[in-house]
């Protein structure tokens, strides 16, 4: 545009021009999560806990808290995109950081009130030693122990048992119930988890799938602030000397806890999600814009046609106007003229139009044919024995003196031709010669030519302009056509899933209501098990029958040395 090669730093000279333009990396954003944070979802979420409140319009901050799992890496987990300075007699490719690549994972167990209160961390690691930690600079529930470093639906149950009832029961304050806000992970969700739930009233709620990275406060707030320390951390340790291992990274990490999770941070955090103090509107539409760019269908405007043809519904050259073979497509083909004159804008009024006063300023050659000299001739009758007509009755006598006659006239004589009563006007006409039509005069006619001139250019360029328009108009239809067949195609031949989730939206895993729904549940479940067992002892004793039975067969059953070659001597 400008003619010159643009240099390397042009964006940081127009960021200096525009202040509200930023240079900045973007986050990494899965597809099921920007799909499933839309409006229906969140909506859904905050109803659900506005009719909570609406149920308990009292209840107190330490009665509401947020469980949730954090995956901690004995090497930090976390590239360095830090920027060093050296000296220019480095090379650059002596120019190193050192870091831990141990990918070793432990899992703790957090879980945070926006009372400020916070309960004692879960950690497990993977199988092997426990270690025993001393010196730690805040209290700890227990370490435990799982195949991977995970957390599983035994591990879940026994801390909701035995950590977190009598940890908030302990900090009640009133007699309205306790909340419980966790994720849809199966841990939280087990029959054990939901035994204790009820037993004990406490309401679980569940996040919408996918959703917890812009809903829950531990993920959005919490965890954010802890990696970015325990990065710093190791980063640090390392630099001294320190490799962290599973004897020594549960205290390592409680230092780290104590300084990042503040009582301003915790309540900052439950604000901000619009948990409590309770706030519907927490999210925009810039939000949810990541949901509306990601879909599986194709989106066309309301009047898009569902068909359209290739070629134009005008054609280029109008000589086919005047036939009447089709009364469909004269129909269309007057509907098409009826719009282009519609859309002429008349620059000239024709009825004040004055034409050069010199009668050469229009040559006869641009006259049409049809308004040229033709003799006047007019079917006489047969004269009669007793006809007294003279010769100067005769219409070729009343004839002007100029050699032109009107489209009046012409149309006048055509008529004559077809109705029937021509013969009687041409006698009227020849018995009183003042009421033959008088042509136009040479001026009239030169002012109508030019007004069909001018309407005549009017009309090529209108007619030019729509089919411009439509040749248009039907590549772009076409082309989208094709995308929209193309991409129906593309989505035909992906592999569907034969199972979706059907945890999608927010729900309650426990709450007063649902006692008797849990109760009939685990009826039927029971039903189903002694089913099961049932099914199960039937096979068995059916397998004992048969093993039996194959017993007996082989000892009833008579070898020959004739039969079995094997045993003759």
């Amino acid at each position: 545009m400008t003619g010159k090669v643009l240099g390397k730093k042009w964006i940081y000279h127009l960021q200096r021009c525009y202040n509200e333009l930023h240079l900045s990396k973007p986050s990494n954003l899965d597809l099921k999560r920007a799909q499933n944070f839309n409006p229906t979802n969140v909506g859904g979420y905050f109803k659900l806990l506005k009719d909570l409140y609406s149920t308990y319009p009292n209840l107190p901050p330490e009665h509401i808290w947020n469980m949730d799992e954090k995956g901690i890496q004995f090497g930090s987990g976390h590239k360095n995109a830090k920027k060093y300075f050296y000296i220019n007699s480095m090379k650059r490719g002596n120019f190193y950081r050192v870091r831990l690549d141990n990918l070793e994972l432990m899992t703790v167990i957090k879980c945070v009130s926006p009372s400020g209160l916070t309960i004692p961390p879960l950690f497990i690691l993977s199988e092997g030693p426990t270690p025993v930690p001393t010196g730690l600079s805040a209290p700890i529930r227990a370490i435990g122990t799982s195949q991977n470093g995970w957390t599983d639906n035994e591990i879940g149950a026994a801390w909701f048992k035995d950590q977190f009832i009598p940890f908030a029961n302990s900090k009640k304050v009133s007699d309205d119930p306790i909340i419980l806000f966790v994720d849809g992970h199966d841990s939280h969700e087990s029959e054990a988890f939901q035994n204790s739930t009820f037993k004990h009233g406490i309401i679980a709620i569940a996040f919408p799938s996918k959703c917890t990275h812009k809903l829950q406060p531990l993920n959005v707030v919490i965890f954010s602030q802890t990696q970015h320390q325990w990065s710093k951390h190791c980063d640090r340790q390392l630099y001294e000397g320190v490799q962290m291992d599973r004897y020594n990274i549960v205290e390592e990490y409680m230092l780290v806890r104590s300084k990042s999770m503040t009582h301003e941070l915790l309540r900052l955090a439950f604000t901000v999600m619009g948990i409590f103090p309770f706030n519907a509107n927490i999210f925009s539409d810039e939000d949810f814009a990541p949901a509306k760019s990601s879909s599986l269908s194709m989106h066309v405007p309301k009047d898009f046609p569902p068909e359209v043809p290739s070629s134009s519904p005008i054609p280029s050259d109008m000589s086919n106007y005047g036939t009447d073979d089709d009364d469909s497509e004269s129909g269309a083909k007057a509907e098409a003229t009826k719009i282009c004159f519609s859309e002429i804008n008349w620059l000239t009024d024709t009825n004040n139009y004055e034409p050069p006063a010199s009668p050469s300023a229009v040559p006869a050659s641009l006259l049409p044919q049809n308004m040229l000299s033709t003799p006047v001739t007019f079917d006489r009758p047969t004269p009669s024995p007793h006809s007294h007509m003279s010769p100067s009755d005769c219409p070729s006598a009343l004839s002007h003196k100029s050699n032109y006659f009107t489209c009046s006239q012409a149309s006048q004589k055509a008529n004559m031709h077809s109705q029937p009563s021509s013969l009687a006007v041409s006698i009227s006409i020849a018995l009183d010669p003042s009421g033959a039509p008088i042509p136009k005069s040479y001026d009239k006619i030169k002012t109508e030519l030019c007004r069909l001139q001018m309407e005549n250019g009017l009309m090529k360029k209108v007619i030019t302009k729509a089919n411009s328009e439509t040749k248009a108009s039907n590549a772009h239809c076409t082309i989208m056509t094709r995308t929209a067949s193309a991409s129906k195609t593309e989505l035909e031949n992906q592999k569907c899933k034969t199972r979706r989730s059907v945890k999608t939206n927010a729900r309650l895993i426990s709450h007063p209501m649902l006692v008797e729904k849990h109760k009939a549940d685990l009826e039927l479940k029971a039903l189903w098990a002694s089913e099961a067992a049932k099914v199960e002892a039937q096979k068995a004793i059916k397998e004992a029958l048969r093993e039996v039975h194959i017993q007996e067969e082989i000892r009833m059953r008579i070898f020959t040395g004739e039969s079995n070659p094997f045993f003759m001597i």
